[in-house]
Order: C-alpha cells, then sequence, then structure tokens
C-alpha cells in the first residue's frame, strides 16, 4: 500500500508559524498571516489526509476521510478549555467510524508541532466506564487478545501509555501480558519521533503509513467496545 504522492513533507514555514502564533496568540496576528497558515499548514495537513486514506480504508472501510472532517482545526475551542489562548502551536489528523462522536471511538491520530511527530490509536477522552468495559472485553476474550498484546511488530512500534489502578486485582487466569491494559484507567499506544529533516520530505510517510497499518487489530479489537449495561458491573 502507498500514498498518492499529493504530501510532498513539512515545510519550514509551517514550523516557522507555529512558533510564531506561541508568541503571538491572538486574532489580529492570525489575520495577517492566514495566507501563511493556508498554503504552508493547512494545505500539506490537507494533502498528508488524502495520503493516508487507502490506510485508515484498510483499518477499518467505514472510517472517516474526509480531511476537513480529519484534519483538526488551529483555533481552539475555548468553552471547553482550561488554555484560553484562541490558537494551537500544532495540530493533528484524527480518523474515526464516521458518523461516530469522538468520545466513543477508539481512533488512530497522527499529531505534528515543534515537539515533535507522534502518531498512534487511543480514545478521546478518560470516561471511567471504559476502564470497566475494556476489563470486562478483556475476561471474555482474552485468548482472542493476547496475541495482539503480544506481537513484536506492535511493540517494535509503539510505545503503551496509561494511568493503572494500582490495587486492583485481576482474575488469576488473566495472562501477565494482558495486565498492564487490564489495569490501566484509560490507555493509548504512541509512537513519537523528534523533528528532522526527513519531516521535509515525503518519503518519511511510507513508514508512517506501515506503522498505522500495524494498529489494525488492536483498532478492531476495541472498535466496538460498549458500555451497555457497564453500571451494573462489580469489577
Amino acid at each position: 500500500m502507498t500514498a498518492k504522492g499529493e504530501f510532498q513533507g513539512f515545510p519550514k514555514e509551517m514550523f516557522e508559524f507555529f512558533m510564531a502564533i506561541s508568541f503571538n496568540n491572538n486574532t489580529e496576528f492570525f489575520e495577517e498571516n492566514r495566507k501563511l497558515y493556508e498554503q504552508k499548514v493547512k494545505a500539506p495537513l490537507y494533502a498528508l489526509a488524502r495520503d493516508l486514506t487507502p490506510m485508515a480504508l484498510h483499518v477499518d472501510p467505514e472510517m472517516e476521510v474526509r480531511p476537513s472532517k480529519v484534519v483538526s482545526r488551529l483555533r481552539r475551542d475555548t468553552r471547553f478549555s482550561a488554555n484560553k489562548l484562541p490558537y494551537r502551536d500544532h495540530m493533528w489528523l484524527s480518523w474515526r467510524p464516521a458518523g461516530r462522536p469522538k468520545s466513543q471511538c477508539f481512533g488512530l491520530y497522527l499529531e505534528i508541532g515543534l515537539e515533535g511527530l507522534s502518531y498512534g490509536v487511543g480514545w478521546y477522552d478518560a470516561d471511567p466506564r471504559r476502564a470497566k468495559a475494556i476489563r470486562r472485553l478483556l475476561r471474555q476474550q482474552k485468548e482472542r487478545f493476547l496475541p495482539i498484546a503480544t506481537d513484536p511488530a506492535l511493540a517494535q512500534a509503539f510505545q503503551l501509555h496509561a494511568s493503572w489502578y494500582k490495587r486492583l486485582q485481576a482474575p488469576e487466569d488473566l495472562p501477565e501480558a494482558l495486565l498492564p491494559y487490564y489495569r490501566a484507567k484509560g490507555f493509548y499506544l504512541e509512537h513519537a519521533e523528534p523533528l528532522d529533516k526527513r519531516h521535509l520530505q515525503a518519503d518519511f510517510l511510507r513508514e508512517v503509513e506501515a506503522n498505522l497499518l500495524r494498529l489494525k487489530a488492536i483498532y478492531g479489537f476495541f472498535r466496538d467496545l460498549s458500555l451497555e449495561g457497564i453500571d451494573e458491573e462489580i469489577w
């Protein structure tokens, strides 16, 4: 599977814009530099979204792939954010099944900013009920999840990030490899790397695409995680 070739790498001007907006985080500065944003930030990210569409649809044929839905907005919704600055100094792409609220989705993402490039899979919020639902699913389908959790290709490309319940007791028959997932309050798998000259060219995208495709199995396992009846769960 190869990308279409619209994306030609992240322009240097993208990072210059992110740096500038972090120091001049106001509407006046943005409007004065809107053309730069449109050409050197938004356009390359839309091209990236289009080139990664085959990957996203291979992971899930029902994935939302329209660039306007995949690429984040630069302007922050300050109504629901502790950070009241109007603009972000980074952006991201996110893929989830079309028509589903973000909060309910175990989705793929790719983020780019001054601190580097990161991508992976995870949930968009921390719902305490979801941890119970994960534990229920793992108890019911531990044999199915074990080869996914122990896949060396997954461990090679991604790191598990989570906060854990320290005193939670796991079933005695639960394989040790599943314990980090079972005890997690929430988790995501991420590959992160600092920016370098590779990211100014398009070739690195092949590695990104290949790594995101490695997430297909774990994405499929948690894609339809149900919270139905979870309030009655005692675990």
